[in-house]
C-alpha cells in the first residue's frame, strides 16, 4: 500500500525535466492506445479524458513527477491489455510507475461497490 508519508521520497530514478516530459509523452501515448475504443460511462467522452485529468490533478496538487505519470497509467492495466512490463520497459522511471499503478489497480473480483470502498480506505490515508 501507498505510503502517503513517502509522498515526496517517490522519486524517478531518473529525474531530469527531458526525462520527465519524455515520460509524460510515452505515458500518455500508452494509455490513450490502450483506452482508443473506451468511453466514459458518465458522459462517453472518449475515456483518455480521465486518466489525464487525474494526472493533471495530481501536477497540480504537487505530487512527485512520478506519481504523476502514474496517474495517467492508472486504469490501464485493469482495463486493458497493456501490462507492467511493458510499463516498465517503456519509461525511463517505469519500474517506480509500475509499483504505483500495481497498488491502485482494483480487484476485479470484488463488486463495484467494494472497489470504491477500498479506494477509499486508500485514499482516506492521504488525507
Amino acid at each position: 500500500m501507498l505510503n502517503p508519508d513517502a509522498k515526496s521520497k517517490v522519486l524517478c530514478a531518473s529525474e531530469s525535466k527531458n526525462n520527465y516530459m519524455q515520460d509524460i509523452f510515452i505515458a500518455t501515448r500508452l494509455a490513450a492506445e490502450a483506452h482508443k475504443n473506451q468511453r466514459r460511462k458518465t458522459d462517453k467522452t472518449p475515456y483518455i479524458s480521465h486518466p489525464y485529468s487525474v494526472a493533471m490533478l495530481l501536477e497540480i496538487l504537487g505530487f512527485p513527477e512520478v506519481s504523476v505519470i502514474a496517474g495517467i497509467l492508472h486504469d490501464t492495466v485493469e482495463d486493458t491489455t497493456l501490462t507492467y512490463k511493458v510499463i516498465e520497459d517503456s519509461l525511463n522511471c517505469g519500474e517506480e510507475v509500475s509499483e504505483i499503478v500495481k497498488q491502485l489497480t482494483e480487484n476485479k473480483n470484488l463488486s463495484w461497490e467494494d472497489r470504491k470502498f477500498e479506494y477509499k480506505i486508500i485514499f482516506s490515508k492521504f488525507s
